[in-house]
């Protein structure tokens, strides 16, 4: 795994704090919950993965509006199996569902 530079978990950090702010006061267990009951909804293509675009979908159809990079910083933190930083994250269901996954 590449080291993370404290400047950038400091802005990871701040966008996720922005993002789950912006969730209309559902903690994060909520919104995971809500995100696996919905999963297959958005999962637009049915590859079992929900990409940036289809993530976006699902939460604006909640009346959550967050910027790119915010939708993108809560993917991630959402994802099991975060994608490397150039690649494009992906979300799957298992992550939602999982009962060990992280918690704030």
């Amino acid at each position: 795994a590449k080291p993370v530079s404290a400047q950038s978990f400091a802005v990871e950090l701040q966008q996720l704090l922005s993002a789950l702010a912006s969730c209309d006061q559902l903690s994060l267990p909520q919104l995971r919950s809500i995100m696996a009951t919905a999963f297959d909804r958005f999962d637009f293509n049915e590859d079992g993965k929900l990409s940036i675009d289809e993530f976006s979908s699902a939460l604006l159809s909640f009346n959550i509006q967050l910027g790119a990079e915010e939708t993108e910083t809560l993917l991630r933190f959402l994802a099991l199996a975060p994608a490397v930083r150039e690649e494009t994250p992906v979300l799957e269901k298992e992550d939602l569902t999982k009962a060990d996954s992280p918690e704030l």
